[in-house]
């Protein structure tokens, strides 16, 4: 900023020039929002001050990124996963302001959990009005997850249990990544983290993207208020962990799903790889009851060893028998609930053969 500053003061300082309106636009990449902005403050401060002495009116707004479907969205993180130090007041004067104009154009927002939970001033600075997607994220270890979200972060406008989030009210689309955050790190709702998923009163479609545990995905579920999902998309979890007697909780308390599927292959290449994986699914279908389910498994060659031996032909086409079989087998265990509308086997590589189901639910 200083090297801008002095390359335009060689025109814009001078005396004919310093009483001219000017504007100088700033383009702001990913920001991020933590416990200690102060440096950042200071320096939106001096260029604030110069800015008014030559008679320029900064604007600013947020980078726009490249969505997948073809559109735009605009992203801002606020940081509470950090253990730097103790979390300091939400600067006022010009960087306030502009943090609060960006959070309110925010698209997209990036919750980063597992520090220290940024500090209550911020609350009226971070209301993000037109973010319709949320992302969570936590550090490598899962102690403080919970205690680092602000309490001022989960409030909501109004009483009852359907009421939304002050902070979150547009939200229609959430992404959550708790690869270490298992069932029993996560404290009895109602808690900040239930209260957070709660307020989200406009949510239509969740995304586990990483999960320890597919248990820890139906918790996460049942936390909402919502009457209904119009998809939950989840990756293959961590560990197959699932409790020897599933909570009434998760079938009661999860809202209604209209699709049920696994993560698409771009986000998971090696999504569902191994039969123990997909009883998994299977089980979470037989729990969640959605309306359809949609299905890819990419089952490794050592998954399929031992099975349909007494067939005749080569390795592959034995194989290929093998991952039939055990589409059926599938299909046998969630019969008393759904119809296989659909589904497909074949070779995709040399060692993985590629599985679909498609399930209505009766």
């Amino acid at each position: 900023l200083n090297q801008l500053k002095q390359a335009l003061n060689q025109h814009w300082a001078k005396t004919e020039r310093r009483d001219v309106p000017k504007s100088l636009g700033f383009v702001v990449f990913d920001p991020n929002i933590g416990a200690d902005c102060r440096q950042r403050a200071a320096g939106l401060e001096g260029i604030s001050k110069w800015a008014a002495e030559v008679s320029c009116r900064l604007e600013w707004r947020l980078w726009r990124w490249l969505d997948p479907s073809g559109g735009v969205i605009t992203r801002l993180r606020v940081d509470c996963s950090s253990d730097a130090g103790p979390a300091h007041p939400a600067p006022d004067g010009p960087y306030g302001e502009k943090v609060k104009q960006l959070a309110a154009e925010a698209g997209e927002v990036w919750l980063l959990l597992g520090g220290t939970p940024i500090h209550p001033s911020w609350r009226d600075k971070l209301v993000f009005s037109n973010a319709t997607s949320l992302w969570l994220r936590i550090k490598a270890s899962a102690s403080g997850v919970v205690e680092s979200i602000p309490t001022w972060l989960v409030e909501r406008d109004g009483a009852g249990h359907i009421a939304a989030s002050r902070s979150f009210p547009a939200v229609r689309h959430i992404d959550v990544s708790f690869r270490t955050l298992s069932l029993s790190d996560l404290p009895s709702a109602p808690s900040k983290l239930s209260r957070l998923f709660g307020g989200l009163a406009g949510l239509e479609r969740v995304f586990f993207r990483e999960l320890f545990s597919a248990s820890v995905g139906c918790e996460l579920l049942s936390y909402l208020s919502v009457p209904r999902l119009s998809e939950v998309d989840i990756a293959e979890p961590m560990s197959y962990e699932w409790p020897a007697s599933v909570p009434a909780e998760w079938s009661f308390r999860s809202p209604p799903i209209e699709r049920l599927v696994t993560a698409p292959l771009e986000v998971d290449p090696d999504q569902w790889s191994s039969k123990e994986g997909v009883h998994l699914f299977l089980q979470l279908v037989s729990t969640l009851r959605p309306s359809r389910v949609d299905l890819t498994a990419i089952l490794h060659d050592d998954e399929l060893e031992g099975e349909g031996e007494g067939e005749q032909g080569d390795d592959a086409s034995r194989l290929l028998q093998a991952a039939r079989a055990f589409a059926w087998e599938c299909n046998d265990r969630v019969q008393a609930l759904y119809t296989m509308t659909g589904g497909s086997c074949e070779q995709v590589d040399v060692e993985q053969y590629r599985l679909t189901m498609q399930l209505a639910a009766k």
